[in-house]
């Protein structure tokens, strides 16, 4: 008889095999993809974030809400020197779009890296017709979208303050001026239904519809034939407390460790996008090169430590990450909703 202990451990061996393959290939490598936190605040509140319910620790730790246009230019400047043409990330954590220099900041980006691919994680809800048209203008390569509910009661119970009337009116116009520009900016539609997300991550059952295919069925007419929709399998645990037991399980973010280099608002280098307090930095890009700090002695040893499982010694978030691993009830779980959709909508049509 195969025992859960079993298929836990099986899974863990599992992954740390292929992070240790991983790291072996990756470990001299530079990065493909920046992640820029312009911002450490957000309108919404939605319900697998935990930026909102951490503005009293941001203030307490002396974290800036915005990242200065100072700290942004050097970036660019130091990925400009790299030739850099991978992947730069305007939404990192908070909305971008509330940052008082965001305008000026896409400038420096378009202007100074030519080369690179934008791309902006929003929630769609201050982006208006200027903004929109200003972006396409900018060299905008990807518009990253989480909706995630076909209705208004499914949308809000997931992201709190936010409105579906104005969400899904500001994503049509972005949608329109992007054919009238014949911008080359690829729309994602992401969706982390919140029935699903509730069930595995609070064990709460709540009286809402799971409806991905109903957001497919409305928004596939509006976009092109390089756009495309994706529906969160995995729902990561970053919105829960940090456990009280010392890490035991392997990292599942070391493929966005070898490949990803993150800068906070105040230009700290951090290590992983679960760590929205960023108290484990590499270094700062106002004191040295983005270059050095990736490639920097203090890195080396923290991603070694990672990916061997010697969370002790690398420090919070990491000694006490909660992170579950476990892909399989999440991938199960979204089989299960999935069909018995499919089944639903089936049984409609012929009845």
């Amino acid at each position: 008889m195969v025992r859960l202990e079993d298929i836990k451990f099986v899974s863990d061996f599992t992954l740390n095999s292929m992070n240790k393959r991983a790291y072996s290939k990756k470990r001299g490598s530079m990065f493909g993809f920046v992640g820029l936190m312009l911002s450490r605040v957000c309108s919404g509140n939605c319900i697998f974030c935990p930026v909102p319910k951490l503005q009293h620790e941001y203030s307490s730790a002396g974290r800036k809400p915005f990242m200065s246009l100072g700290v942004a230019e050097k970036t660019v400047a130091d990925l400009g020197s790299m030739s850099y043409s991978g992947w730069i990330n305007l939404g990192e954590n908070g909305d971008a779009l509330l940052n008082p220099d965001f305008r000026d900041i896409v400038r420096t980006i378009s202007q100074s890296l030519p080369s690179a691919k934008i791309t902006l994680y929003t929630n769609m809800a201050r982006m208006d017709k200027k903004l929109s048209l200003f972006l396409l203008e900018h060299n905008l390569s990807e518009l990253v979208v989480n909706v995630d509910g076909s209705t208004k009661e499914v949308y809000e119970s997931a992201k709190r303050g936010l409105k579906y009337e104005t969400v899904r009116d500001n994503l049509l116009e972005f949608i329109r001026i992007r054919s009238q520009t014949r911008g080359n900016c690829r729309i994602l539609i992401q969706v982390i239904p919140p029935k699903r997300y509730m069930t595995l991550r609070t064990h709460t059952n709540i009286d809402v519809q799971y409806d991905f295919l109903d957001v497919v069925g409305y928004w596939r007419p509006y976009l092109l034939v390089g756009d495309s929709f994706q529906e969160v399998k995995y729902f990561w645990n970053w919105n829960s407390e940090p456990s009280k037991e010392i890490r035991k399980k392997s990292c599942p973010m070391i493929p966005s460790l070898l490949n990803s280099c993150y800068v906070s608002t105040e230009g700290d280098v951090y290590t992983c996008c679960l760590d929205p307090l960023t108290k484990l930095t590499f270094g700062n890009i106002m004191e040295k090169s983005v270059a050095r700090i990736w490639n920097s002695e203090k890195r080396r040893c923290i991603v070694s430590n990672i990916v061997n499982k010697e969370f002790k010694k690398v420090g919070d978030p990491c000694t006490h990450c909660n992170e579950r691993n476990d892909f399989l009830t999440s991938y199960l779980d979204y089989v299960k909703c999935s069909l018995i959709s499919k089944s639903k909508r089936l049984l409609k049509r012929l009845t």
